[in-house]
């Protein structure tokens, strides 16, 4: 098995963040990642923050975007990889929230993960939330574990001096 730095390149693109008030909203997208030096099979654990949000009173209730990644080294993203709580939840702040694989028909506060991704290597992840849960401080939204294929190319790292 190689050891290397994998060509770790997971681009969340947030689309569209909205507020209840149509305002300019201004945040800072975040990736934590758990380990940056990974052997194939490995499991790497990726966090997305929201960070710095100005610019409402009110909070972000509605988040939008893709995540996307290279499917050569990575493992399909499914709503298996989102990290729950035992209930199956995803919780955000100090309240839990459920998540789907597609649409949610019945118009609540979810997560709908991987619905009308652009491409094959694209994950789309659409976060509604109430305006009672909205989101006005620094949070971790959402952790997602992603699998290194035991097939995948991984370069090694060199230090530059």
């Amino acid at each position: 098995m190689k050891k290397g730095l994998v060509l770790f390149q997971v681009l969340v693109a947030l689309v569209m963040v909205c507020t209840s008030v149509y305002a300019v909203v201004n945040a800072t997208l975040e990736l934590k990642i758990a380990n940056s030096t990974v052997n194939q099979g490995d499991t790497v654990r990726v966090t997305l923050a929201l960070k710095n949000i100005t610019g409402t009173t009110t909070g972000i209730t509605n988040i939008s975007g893709y995540i996307n990644y290279n499917k050569n080294v990575i493992e399909p993203l499914t709503v298996n990889n989102v990290v729950k709580e035992s209930n199956g939840k995803v919780k955000i702040n100090n309240f839990e929230i459920p998540i789907y694989n597609g649409v949610n028909n019945n118009g609540d506060e979810c997560i709908i993960f991987n619905e009308n991704p652009v491409s094959d290597n694209d994950t789309r992840i659409l976060i509604d939330l109430s305006d009672s849960h909205a989101i006005s401080q620094n949070t971790d939204i959402l952790t997602i574990d992603f699998k290194i294929k035991q097939t995948a190319t991984l370069r090694k790292h060199t230090k530059c001096y």
